[in-house]
């Protein structure tokens, strides 16, 4: 018995398919599925007795099959296929071609296996970028036999043909199920055809027949494609019904995804279990926020993406430093691996400082050595071997303390990419450049945890749920990517016998996604930071959008929903304890949010790095001044050679900045000026003649800007004109003469008031927030929402 069960999303396929598994679980059952498919399957497997009933996946089966064919030929990943064309390509142009470039050809030669046309396209009926990927193709599979490798595809080819001429498998399945797909290419079904030859059953089942406006990947034509190349029988199975829809809206995506959250809460403190519910996104991206809201509000959201070596907190730390390190180390990043290394953020003040690039770092004193040496300035391979390349790698592992149980997938990979590189291609910053490129996609086993899913399109297909909840329904998402081929026209592809690049079926994506459940929330937003959003089009057959009202989803809003604070209202931050505050240093840091400098000053610690622009500013004050002090020859602990040790005290006497020439000249310190203390850069005071200069150390040339970021430094000037001196202002890049600046009458009476106002509404416990740009990194936004 073949047959091919065909019916709309929710039919009852997987059903049928379920029942007939319990009815011949006796003789055996193979249950082929997509890998994210096989949990949701055991469970409703589980329903009643399935002993006998194995669950698995064709290309899991192409490799027992090739074992049990005595196959000697060792399996090329996708990563390591990218690397080899990556080679071939060097060798064929003699530069270096981008991992991107060599994974353009892996995918298009990957289509061509898939297709069953590899081999066997005529090289004269193409355009020039035809017969570059056919001639590239050749010589890779030429390039795979004298290695001795076989790809992914060639596993179910070299299947498939080892069924075909009657290979003898002890595990050969008896009754063949397969659910899941919503289409096939030709090498599956060529696999599944092969393992059907002495099956005693075949039933396939694929989702055709979408009630208008929705549509599936296949038409009634494909069907019978299908049918006549199986051999098998089609049976169609009736609509039963649609899901209920909820169509919502919000304002913004902030909102769309706490609120989600919040629903996603509730649901489950009313029971529903979190197996039973899964939230979709369009893209992979916007699942790391989720699961940041998810540890706000304290609900398991779990990502079901393979996880890869720099998914992990090491492996950002990894990449990371060779992001940086390919680029010279540049102090804007160094500033970043700040954030995963102690010690280095001391490192890029000091560089800053200096106008260098981290390359230089070796030549700093007064630094962390430890830290400085995770720069590995001093390791880099010279002799080109792969000992070295390996050794290298170890040393930097070493260094930023990988765990040891983790590094294997490392290794694997840069032992693959130094032998798929040629020889003539193997500088160290072209093995760095493919290293970090290719990491990304090998998979690493996560570890199976319960949860509520977060989903793409793709890894919903196939599984069913009692409630789901789809984000982000706005128009050109979900959607099958369709565009045209880089390499053969939509003519050329006809004439060839591929299958259309572009065939119309975009929208197909969008019916598989809200039919996995009898219940679906679509959410969107109506704006986001680049404007308005219009909502998808197949909305409209859904009912009118709703905004509900908002929930409480972390449990501080929670605590402030169960008292008279209302959310959104200032009431709460106009009524805090009284902040008595005279220092000028201090009070800028209310600016330009009174609640975010409050908060900051109650919640944050200074210990254990750089938490404010504020403090940010004050060491760098502290290293401006260091710079007009004797400086001592840095401490290279024995490592690097007398004439480098001269090279480093050359390079201080060549890039200190000198001793400024001003008397009387007082750097950060800090003094009283009537009921205030001040704390500039730097300044001069003059008592017999009661004048006074200040400097503002910067490079900014835009005077307004300067004073906006640092407003301290207009306080005092104003406040030495209340008091009667005579006042000039200078900017200072420390490396020319200061530079006189203008400051007018209406400026300095703006600020005196400024700093009177910020004064007396901290005083009466007022730190009502200000809305501005300073609210897209803020760390306050759980509590604050005028933003």
């Amino acid at each position: 018995m073949r047959r091919i069960l065909v019916g709309a999303a929710g039919s009852g396929k997987t059903t049928a398919i379920l029942k007939h598994a319990w009815t011949h679980a006796k003789d055996g059952v193979t249950l082929f599925c997509l890998p994210h498919q096989r949990g949701d399957l055991l469970r409703r497997l589980a329903a009643q007795p399935t002993l006998n009933v194995r669950v698995t996946d064709l290309q899991s089966v192409a490799y027992e099959i090739l074992e049990q064919g005595g196959n000697e030929k060792n399996f090329l990943s996708i990563p390591g296929r990218v690397a080899l064309l990556g080679r071939l390509l060097m060798s064929e142009r003699k530069d270096y071609p981008t991992p991107g470039e060599a994974a353009l050809y892996s995918q298009a030669i990957g289509d061509l296996k898939r297709q069953g046309m590899f081999g066997r396209i005529d090289g004269r009926k193409v355009g020039a970028q035809g017969k570059l990927l056919l001639n590239l193709a050749t010589k890779y599979q030429q390039e795979l036999h004298s290695r001795n490798l076989m790809d992914l595809d060639d596993v179910r080819e070299v299947a498939s043909v080892l069924l075909e001429n009657g290979l003898q498998w002890s595990s050969r399945p008896r009754h063949i199920l397969i659910d899941g797909y919503s289409e096939l290419n030709p090498l599956e079904l060529r696999l599944i055809r092969a393992l059907a030859l002495t099956a005693k059953s075949l039933i396939l089942t694929l989702p055709v027949g979408a009630p208008f406006p929705y549509q599936t990947r296949l038409g009634r034509k494909d069907i019978e494609a299908y049918a006549e190349h199986l051999k098998a029988n089609i049976t169609e199975l009736s609509y039963k019904f649609m899901p209920a829809f909820q169509v919502q809206v919000y304002p913004n995506v902030t909102r769309e995804a706490r609120q989600v959250v919040a629903q996603v809460k509730t649901a489950l403190l009313e029971g529903t279990p979190a197996s039973e519910m899964a939230l979709v996104v369009p893209r992979e991206s916007a699942t790391a926020h989720l699961l940041k809201l998810a540890e706000e509000a304290r609900i398991p959201l779990i990502d079901e993406q393979p996880g890869t070596p720099v998914d992990s907190f090491h492996g950002r730390k990894l990449m990371t430093l060779l992001s940086t390190r390919r680029r010279n180390y540049p102090t804007r990043d160094l500033f970043d691996l700040a954030l995963y290394y102690e010690g280095l953020h001391r490192v890029a003040e000091e560089l800053e400082l200096r106008g260098l690039n981290g390359i230089h770092a070796h030549l700093l004193e007064g630094v962390n050595r430890e830290a400085l040496s995770l720069l590995m300035l001093e390791t880099a391979p010279t002799d080109g071997s792969a000992t070295g390349w390996i050794n290298w790698i170890e040393t930097l592992l070493n260094r930023i303390h990988y765990p040891e149980e983790a590094r294997d997938p490392i290794r694997i990979m840069a032992r693959e990419v130094y032998e798929l590189i040629p020889s003539e291609g193997q500088k160290h910053s072209v093995l760095e450049d493919w290293l970090m490129a290719l990491l990304p996609s090998v998979p690493v086993n996560r570890e199976q945890q319960e949860g509520v899913r977060v989903l793409t399109p793709e890894q919903i297909t196939g599984r069913r749920f009692s409630r789901i909840w789809l984000m982000n329904a706005t128009e050109h998402q979900y959607l099958l990517e369709e565009k045209e081929d880089f390499f053969f026209t939509e003519e050329e592809r006809v004439q060839l016998g591929l299958p259309r690049s572009m065939r119309g079926i975009a929208e197909s994506l969008f019916y598989e996604v809200i039919t996995r459940a009898p219940q679906v929330t679509l959410s969107y937003a109506s704006a986001d930071r680049d404007g308005v959003q219009r909502p998808h089009r197949l909305l409209a057959q859904m009912g009118h959008p709703t905004t509900p009202p908002v929930k409480p989803m972390s449990p501080l809003e929670y605590a402030l929903s169960t008292r008279d604070i209302k959310l959104g209202t200032p009431d709460w931050w106009t009524k805090v304890p009284p902040v008595r505050e005279v220092r000028g240093w201090m009070l800028a840091r209310y600016l330009p949010c009174k609640l975010r400098g409050y908060l900051s000053s109650h919640t944050e610690k200074t210990s254990g790095g750089l938490f404010s622009r504020q403090d940010r500013t004050r060491m760098e004050r502290l290293l401006r001044q260091s710079a007009w002090e004797a400086q001592p020859e840095p401490v290279l602990d024995g490592v690097y050679s007398d004439h480098f040790k001269q090279q480093v005290a050359r390079h201080l006497k060549d890039n200190l900045p000198p001793r400024p020439d001003l008397p009387n000249l007082r750097v950060f310190r800090d003094f009283k000026l009537g009921e205030f203390r001040f704390r500039p850069h730097a300044y001069q005071p003059f008592p017999d003649t009661r004048k006074a200069n200040i400097y503002v150390v910067t490079q900014e040339p835009d005077i307004r800007s300067l004073l906006k970021n640092n407003p301290e430094h207009l306080w005092v000037y104003a406040a030495f004109q209340e008091a009667g001196w005579t006042v000039e202002l200078y900017t200072w890049d420390l490396y020319g003469k200061p530079r006189r600046r203008s400051v007018f009458d209406n400026q300095v009476k703006e600020a005196w008031t400024q700093l009177h106002d910020l004064k007396d509404s901290l005083a009466r416990g007022d730190v009502t927030p200000s809305a501005g740009f300073h609210c897209f990194d803020c760390t306050f936004k759980q509590v604050c929402r005028i933003g």
